[in-house]
């Protein structure tokens, strides 16, 4: 098990695989912040998309989505990770990611926050 830090030009295609492979795969999705106290999104949902913006005003966004979607059905919710300066993934012995942590600031306080996908 170790940790690994993904180059920024390295996300797209990093959260589009995580995407592929862990679709509908059941996450704990968790916001860290001193200034805005510990908070958690969702206890388990199923993973829909991790997505990065890599051009215009939000160059630095990434989206997780997350909930369940079908024909009948769209249950989702995005949440947005304004502002990422990192992206950090723990891995398991083989590889595989147990978590990916955000680590950005809010826009606005600049405070820092640290939101986490964790992989039930």
């Amino acid at each position: 098990m170790g940790t690994r830090v993904i180059p920024t030009d390295q996300w797209l295609g990093y959260l589009n695989s995580i995407s592929t492979i862990k679709r509908k795969a059941d996450v704990r999705v968790e916001i860290l912040s001193e200034e805005f106290g510990d908070q958690v999104i969702t206890e388990r949902a199923p993973l829909l998309a991790l997505m990065s913006e890599q051009k215009g005003s939000e160059a630095c966004a990434v989206d997780i989505e997350i909930g369940n979607q079908n024909v009948n059905n769209a249950d989702r919710l995005t949440h947005s990770v304004i502002c990422t300066s990192k992206l950090q993934v723990e891995e398991d012995a083989s590889g595989d990611p147990r978590a990916i942590a955000l680590i950005g600031e809010d826009p606005q306080t600049h405070a820092k926050v640290t939101t986490i996908v964790r992989f039930l």
